[in-house]
């Protein structure tokens, strides 16, 4: 289960609580300190704002923005009370009505979300524990990339690191970058389960005059309207010169290819071509993987819901992510590493986290995924 699908449960949970409240105070007058839960509609809007711009633009997003939104400004009253210390309020047939009627579609809402849990989308060993970070750069192609921690800086570069519990410096690295329909949030199942196979997977989001979370969801209007939509070659090109640049501590990497970035790393120019060790296409005609969409990575499996506005064919293959490492890393020629017995004794020693300038970060989460749950 990723962190989007989580934050939305928590929102929903928030608004459900916050709409039966007329229903569990059984006294008509209720007094500040006991409708001290009239806060929650304006702390799930700030969860729901927050998460648009964490994760981005999308369907169920929307919505709970606007839901979280509307039953604010319902309690808007009741809100208030709170926070002047007023003598009492009251919850009127119409707020009833009101919050019955935000409870029906607060349900919908959290079904929709149910049906879209990713149910088994890594691989099986869901024990062993990968690494993630995150990192911001800043820079170009001439000048090269350093860290930063300003969002807002034009040509800033988002780097999200996957590194396996038994990393170390001769382990090999894998570049992604997300096509024009998502961003590599919708990857990481997928990037986590390569990185379990003894690759540190570094995952780069270009930003598009500051539209990082928003100008995936509109590629993807723009697909809808027009399904021959090609994407930008030549500014896809630059993204993966730029990524090159970046990771500029690595002698060769290896990489992971999808959507219109295959043409672009078959015909990437020699002097950033001979950075490269390998490339493996992904969903190509000798490397076919049923239900995949070229350029949407987990999206089919994470965001069904909007596939299904989009007119694209949901997929719950248990077996992709594996089925797709597992013949990359056959065409990168790597071992998979034997745990010694002192990794499998030791679990506390902490492993050097790769970046652009060999240096650690500390906002390092733990992943695990869900492949086990079903």
């Amino acid at each position: 289960m990723t962190e989007e699908i989580l934050a939305q449960i928590l929102i929903c949970l928030l608004l459900i609580v916050s709409e039966l409240r007329p229903f569990i105070l059984s006294n008509k007058v209720i007094s500040p300190e006991k409708d001290a839960l009239s806060v929650l509609p304006f702390v799930a809007f700030l969860i729901s704002l927050t998460m648009l711009f964490t994760f981005g633009l999308g369907i169920i997003n929307i919505v709970l923005v606007i839901l979280s939104l509307i039953l604010f400004l319902i309690n808007v009253r009741q809100f208030s009370s709170l926070l002047s210390g007023l003598s009492g309020t009251s919850f009127s047939p119409l707020f009833s009505g009101a919050s019955i009627f935000m409870f029906i579609l607060t349900l919908t809402v959290f079904g929709a979300i149910c049906f879209s849990l990713p149910f088994s989308l890594s691989a099986k060993d869901s024990r062993k524990a990968v690494q993630k970070h995150s990192e911001l750069l800043k820079g170009n192609l001439i000048q090269g990339y350093e860290k930063t921690i300003n969002p807002f800086i034009k040509d800033t570069v988002k780097v999200t690191w996957y590194i396996p519990k038994d990393s170390d410096e001769q382990t090999p690295i894998c570049l992604f970058i997300a096509d024009e329909y998502i961003n590599t949030h919708y990857a990481q199942p997928l990037l986590s389960t390569l990185a379990k196979k003894g690759l540190n997977v570094a995952a780069f989001d270009f930003s598009d005059e500051h539209k990082f979370h928003t100008k995936p969801f509109f590629n993807r209007i723009e697909l809808y309207k027009n399904p021959e939509r090609k994407g930008d070659t030549e500014k896809l090109m630059l993204q993966a010169k730029s990524a090159l640049v970046a990771l500029k501590s690595a002698d060769k990497v290896f990489v992971l290819a999808d959507g219109a970035f295959k043409e672009v790393w078959n015909n990437l120019e020699d002097e950033y071509s001979r950075m490269v060790e390998a490339v493996y296409n992904i969903n190509t005609a000798e490397n076919a993987v049923y239900g995949y969409h070229d350029g949407f990575a987990n999206f089919i499996q994470l965001n069904p819901i909007e596939c299904i506005f989009l007119k694209i064919k949901p997929c719950r293959d248990k077996l992709m992510n594996e089925l797709i490492c597992a013949k990359a890393v056959k065409q990168f020629g790597i071992q998979k590493k034997q745990p010694s017995a002192t990794d499998t004794q030791t679990d506390t020693d902490e492993n050097q986290v790769p970046g652009t300038s060999g240096e650690t970060t500390d906002n390092t989460e733990t992943i695990t995924n869900d492949s086990e749950s079903n």
